[in-house]
């Protein structure tokens, strides 16, 4: 156990919660989980089926999975959810292969490292038969999520299986994560950050949240050093990115801060992640800015959220997509950032209720399940009984 895990924690401001909301988002989860949603499968099989893919683009879909089996298993502490964690992580890095040897792998940079390639069938995708960087980090972030929870409760650790299961996931991530990307940015372009901090700001939300996380789960002195650099690295970029006005927040999805016009501002479905990170880093106590986190609870409230059309508006600005097959489809994908918000302000409850009650977009990938884990999630917290 690292105690400094703990105590970090403690100094993360949350406000009293004592207004309970009219839906049960646990036994929501539950049934949607175990029976079904919709019509839907269980989420459960479908999760399970995914974490048994071999195909680098299911880990994106997986993520919201094993996101929001953490999740539910913070706010219950029932260890079905924590086991059925563990086994999509242990069905994933059972299907990685030593990247040379994987058969058709036409990744430029294959290596002794471990990793996974697409296994689609069109061979005009620029992802045809190759590693996928982001699809790995999108994934990884949530195991090491994982870890974090295993590794804060001493009871767990105490136990041989799941101690194991910690220490080989860990390695698996520092080495076959982390490292296998660092040294291909160093071989490619002598940047160790080439593959981490790419182009968008959402792309680079990812590996900042796993270096947050690896900088307090390793104990090993040289990689926790670059773990905190990339950390601090992102969070001022992001912060140079940032558009503060009035009392909310926009910033373009590239790293350029001079244009916030609508072709490059942060779409809410991308942005999800920037969220996501700032949420789950400010509760590691590595994001220190909480103006930011207010000034998107407001550009949620105020700006994004359409009651009228039961939807989210598609940027971040509150501009929407006016053409095209997306029409209205990309700010109402909530579930992986924005609906962590709740932790912090009880009225979006409100708006997130209305959201499951008419929303035409809540099944769209699944995100009923992550959305009612996060909600569920967030009750707890708000109500001081979060472990």
């Amino acid at each position: 156990m690292k105690p400094f895990l703990l105590i970090s924690i403690l100094f993360v401001y949350y406000p009293t919660y004592s207004q309970s909301v009219s839906n049960n988002f646990t036994e929501l989860f539950r049934k949607s989980y175990y029976e079904g949603f919709k019509g839907l499968m269980p989420l459960r099989q479908h999760w399970l089926l995914l974490s048994e893919s071999k195909n680098v683009e299911d880990l994106e879909a997986l993520s919201y999975g094993l996101d929001a089996i953490i999740s539910m298993y913070e706010v219950t502490d029932s260890l079905n959810y924590l086991d059925d964690a563990i086994r999509l992580v242990n069905n994933n890095i059972g299907n990685a292969e030593v990247t040379n040897r994987i058969k058709g792998n036409r990744f430029v940079y294959k290596d002794n490292y471990r990793g996974w390639i697409e296994h689609g069938k069109d061979s005009t995708s620029g992802i045809f038969r190759r590693e996928v960087v982001l699809d790995e980090a999108y994934f990884y972030q949530y195991v090491c999520r994982l870890l974090r929870v295993i590794d804060r409760r001493e009871k767990l650790f105490e136990k041989r299986r799941y101690r194991k299961f910690f220490r080989e996931t860990l390695d698996f991530v520092e080495t076959n994560i982390w490292e296998k990307w660092v040294r291909r940015g160093i071989r490619d372009s002598k940047d160790p950050y080439y593959f981490l901090l790419l182009s968008r700001t959402h792309m680079a939300s990812h590996w900042a949240y796993i270096a947050a996380e690896l900088y307090f789960l390793s104990d090993k002195k040289e990689p926790k050093a670059s773990y905190l650099n990339f950390v601090n690295t992102y969070n001022n970029n992001l912060e140079s990115n940032f558009h503060k006005y009035g009392k909310y927040i926009s910033w373009n999805q590239t790293w350029d801060s001079k244009k916030h016009t609508t072709p490059i501002i942060q779409d809410v479905s991308h942005g999800n992640l920037v969220v996501s990170y700032i949420v789950e880093a400010y509760d590691l106590g590595l994001w220190k800015d909480f103006d930011a986190i207010e000034r998107t609870i407001n550009t949620l409230k105020d700006k994004l959220w359409d009651s009228a059309r039961c939807l989210f508006r598609d940027n971040i600005d509150g501009t929407t997509i006016l053409s095209g097959p997306l029409l209205g489809d990309v700010g109402s994908f909530q579930s992986d950032g924005f609906v962590k918000l709740t932790r912090y302000d009880k009225s979006l409850f409100q708006i997130y209720e209305k959201f499951i009650e008419c929303s035409k977009y809540l099944t769209a990938w699944y995100q009923y399940g992550q959305l009612f884990a996060g909600l569920a999630l967030s009750e707890k917290i708000l109500s001081g009984k979060l472990n």
